[in-house]
């Protein structure tokens, strides 16, 4: 049976050059989507596909490692059950 889970990357960060030597603010971010899959693992395989996971693809070829390592998956509740964490 499918259910929703939640696939969370870890925290990644991106400066914003605004001085003439490419100093500027830090910001901080994750990749998060919602996918409806059978198991965790098919989640992140789902999850990594999406667009909103290309920041997270494309560091990960960067740094030449697994695009799947590091994810964090969450079972999304259904609906009427209760929260449990």
């Amino acid at each position: 049976m499918k259910q929703w889970y939640a696939v969370i990357s870890p925290e990644m960060m991106e400066v914003f050059p605004i001085t003439d030597d490419g100093k500027g603010p830090t910001e901080y971010f994750r990749c998060v989507t919602a996918v409806h899959a059978r198991c965790p693992l098919e989640a992140k395989v789902k999850a990594v596909r999406k667009n909103a996971f290309k920041d997270w693809r494309e560091q990960q070829e960067k740094d030449d490692c697994s695009p799947y390592e590091g994810l964090k998956v969450k079972r999304i509740k259904k609906r009427g059950e209760e929260w449990k964490c």
